[in-house]
Formats: structure tokens, sequence, C-alpha cells
């Protein structure tokens, strides 16, 4: 007793060229793969979810702070407001990169760390903020 089937089968997907035809001979039927199969499921992957990193670090630097970004370097007298912009240029930076890859819904999520030191003195200072 053989199974067949009366419809031919279409396939999408990478490894539809590698094992649709033979399933295909065995259900007694014909099988279709599109030109352009091995790529339509990656379509739907790319588009449903779009990652973009970006990166701040603060550092003291001489009397003020230096903030690092993908765009530069800045200098600033005080860490508040090298934290505010850095927190500004994070999010307007990320948010352009993502639209920029074809986000449409863009949702930006920041996570803050800072390293302090002890020194030999006792004092405490801010090694890095990022």
């Amino acid at each position: 007793m053989g199974v067949s089937v009366k419809d031919r089968i279409i396939g999408i997907g990478a490894p539809a060229h590698a094992f649709l035809p033979s399933v295909a001979e065995r259900l007694g039927t014909q099988a279709i793969i599109p030109f352009y199969a091995g790529v339509a499921n990656a379509i739907g992957a790319i588009t449903s979810a779009i990652l973009v990193q970006e990166e701040i670090l603060i550092k003291p630097f001489q009397v003020g702070f230096r903030l690092h970004s993908s765009v530069g370097m800045t200098f600033f007298a005080e860490l508040a407001e090298a934290t505010e912009q850095g927190k500004k240029l994070l999010h307007d930076v990320t948010l352009r990169k993502a639209k920029t890859a074809g986000a449409s819904d863009v949702e930006v999520v920041m996570d803050e760390k800072e390293i302090w030191v002890t020194l030999e003195t006792g004092a405490v200072t801010l090694l890095r903020r990022r």
C-alpha cells in the first residue's frame, strides 16, 4: 500500500531544494520550487525583529569627563551633564540606526553600569560609566 498526493507540492525555504524533490517523488507528485525559494522565509525573519546595540562610555579626564561614542568624543565639566547628553545621544543614534535598518515601531532600552574605585587616600572616584 502506497501513499500518493493528487496536488503538486510547493516548497519555500533554504532546504526546499535539498529534500522536497525526493519527498514529492515518493508521494507520486511533482515538487514546485520557486526561483527565490531559498530566501523566501528570510524576508520574514529579518523584518520581524531588528536589534541595534549602541554604547557610550563616560570616563574622568583631567578636570572633567570624556564621553566616547560611535559618533565621536565630547568633553564635559560635570558628570551629570555628560550623563544627560550621553543618554540623549545614545537614544538618538540608536533610533536613527534602527529606522535606517527598516524598523518602524522602535523601543529604545538603556542599561547603565558604573565602576567606582577606592583610592589609597580613601576617596571613592568614578572609573567609568557605560
